[in-house]
């Protein structure tokens, strides 16, 4: 019956595993403090960072794990809610913890006309992503200057006759993400939410949500707890069984089998 205990011991072990995990990402979901104003960027190999090259028309959007940016959508034409709804449904899905905006500067370093839009766009994209992803996804401003050229050019090099329409923004934001990454994050500047009650409502939905995830894993795990209950009973019930076996076996030895004789040839 050795068999059949361990394997009981195995279950609570996976219970009490379980649970641990579970508590632990409790702990984690429901950290709902404001971002640190001395938070730097990190470009950590294996640390997910997505990549926006915001335009008022298409939006380009890459991942990267700190080396080789990869293009993942392009939007077009979706007011700036939705399209931040679209970015931080991204960074969750990729397990994000941080995002970063490419900034247009002028060549002599001061922002462009566009950077207003930009910095408005990427206020609403704070708000959203503290609602929907918590405190813990940074978002930072980044250098974007020349980002589109470079794109163009890239592209014309590997295919001169290839048309760069609706592809471009992708790739653009794939050089900001190697660009960040090369430079370790350097200059880079943190966006945050600079209005109190603005914050103070994205926490608040935060909260909410997390409360949420907090009772979905809980139902989950009380759900999986019950399963391996009723495994480890079923299993308790086979050993006892094959203990009152073993028992009445022994108290009955007129039930042997006799061996048979040999006969002699």
């Amino acid at each position: 019956h050795m068999v059949a205990s361990s394997s009981i011991g195995d279950t609570d072990a996976v219970l009490s595993g379980e649970t641990e995990d579970f508590n632990e990402s409790i702990t984690n979901t429901t950290r709902n403090m404001p971002q640190s104003p001395t938070i730097r960027p990190s470009t950590v190999l294996g640390l997910k960072t997505v990549g926006v090259d915001f335009g008022t028309v298409r939006t380009g959007v890459a991942v990267s794990s700190g080396y080789n940016p990869r293009p993942v959508a392009i939007f077009s034409d979706l007011e700036n809610l939705k399209l931040c709804r679209e970015i931080t449904q991204i960074a969750d899905a990729e397990k994000a913890r941080q995002i970063v905006v490419g900034m247009p500067y002028n060549m002599n370093g001061t922002e462009t006309e566009q950077a207003e839009i930009v910095r408005d766009f990427t206020s609403t994209l704070c708000r959203t992503s503290l609602a929907e992803l918590g405190p813990n996804v940074s978002i930072w401003f980044w250098d974007e200057r020349c980002s589109s050229k470079e794109a163009e050019a890239r592209q014309k090099s590997s295919n001169p006759f290839a048309s760069t329409r609706g592809v471009l923004d992708a790739d653009a934001a794939c050089i900001i993400l190697e660009h960040f990454c090369l430079d370790e994050g350097e200059g880079a500047e943190l966006a945050t939410i600079e209005i109190e009650e603005d914050r103070i409502e994205a926490e608040a939905k935060w909260k909410v949500k997390a409360e949420g995830i907090q009772q979905a894993r809980k139902q989950m795990l009380d759900q999986r707890g019950e399963k391996l209950n009723a495994r480890k009973a079923a299993m308790a019930r086979v050993a006892a069984m094959e203990a009152e076996k073993e028992l009445d076996g022994q108290a009955s030895p007129g039930s042997k089998k006799k061996k048979k004789k040999k006969k002699k040839r």
